[in-house]
């Protein structure tokens, strides 16, 4: 997706018209969400050197990291072409609608591109008073438009609001448009910063962009604690992790871990501190193999108090 969006943006850049937006189209573009509306943020661990541990390093943490760099950087891909939109001034204005182009490909002849804002009455039971539709459309030069990217917006302005957007990879195969390693389906992001903690939930059904297939789920205070649900898979060991992670700004935490493998399906608790050492562990069927054969290690007291 990284080439339709950077392709998408050239575009804009190349093509647009100089021009001056009103109050009413920043009104407009406040409905698109921005970069930090939909990150991750997981804290990096206090010591890049690795200390000795008790019981043992908790590896699964450590990887939430990568996990969450990784949502992110899908995450810019789909908003390179949304945040290149804010700068340039609407070719079409009406009362509830705002267009965008269309503009030529560059970079793939015969391919253009057009944006539409539109905003609504909200639902009746919402709290907003606004909503929005907005969707990036491509098609090929005569053809029907094929929706690349849409979604909506509830709120007076994204940092306040909730919301939802979706990319849909099969468009920008039809339109030709796609990166070889591009997954199919579609890529859907919620999100919600109506409230503390703000959440954000990542679903890519068939997986892709260096992510196993997961329904993600972030949960972000402002204090910096807050928890993340990811997936880590190992075909070599054919091992299949669901985790639940839940931890404090300083990066110690706690995490339900739903352990899989051919033979058997099994809960598994952890603990780690701020240096990410294991400090209880919980494992009945010793899969992790951290207890020996004992069922549990460590203490339990010791375990910090979490979201």
């Amino acid at each position: 997706m990284r080439s339709v969006c950077s392709a998408a943006a050239l575009v804009f850049l190349a093509s647009a018209a100089c021009g001056t937006l009103s109050n009413e189209d920043i009104a407009f573009l406040s409905a698109l969400p921005r970069k930090s509306d939909l990150h991750v943020q997981v804290p990096v661990q206090s010591s890049s050197t690795q200390p000795a541990c008790a019981i043992g390093d908790a590896a699964d943490w450590r990887k939430a990291k990568d996990r969450g760099d990784q949502i992110n950087s899908a995450v810019d891909g789909v908003l390179a072409l949304v945040d290149v939109v804010r700068a340039i001034p609407p070719t079409q204005r009406k009362t509830d609608l705002r267009v965008w182009g269309p503009f030529a490909d560059q970079q793939h002849p015969g391919v253009e591109y057009q944006v539409n804002i539109l905003r609504f009455p909200p639902p009746p039971d919402a709290k907003e008073s606004l909503a929005y539709l907005y969707s990036f459309e491509g098609r090929r030069t005569g053809g029907p438009f094929q929706t690349v990217i849409d979604g909506f917006f509830l709120g007076g302005q994204a940092k306040g609001g909730q919301g939802e957007i979706d990319l849909h990879f099969d468009s920008a195969y039809a339109l030709g448009t796609n990166k070889p390693d591009d997954p199919h389906g579609d890529m859907v992001i919620r999100y919600d910063e109506t409230s503390d903690p703000r959440t954000v939930q990542l679903n890519l059904g068939q997986g892709g962009l260096a992510l196993d297939p997961f329904d993600y789920f972030y949960a972000g205070y402002s204090n910096g604690s807050g928890r993340f649900d990811y997936v880590l898979n190992d075909a070599t060991r054919g091992t299949h992790e669901v985790i639940s992670a839940f931890f404090k700004a300083n990066g110690s935490g706690t995490a339900n871990i739903t352990f899989r493998t051919p033979l058997l399906t099994t809960q598994v608790d952890e603990c780690w501190d701020e240096l990410a050492c294991l400090t209880f562990v919980r494992d009945p069927l010793s899969v992790t193999k951290l207890c020996g054969v004992n069922a549990s290690c460590g203490v339990a007291a010791a375990c910090p108090t979490v979201p």
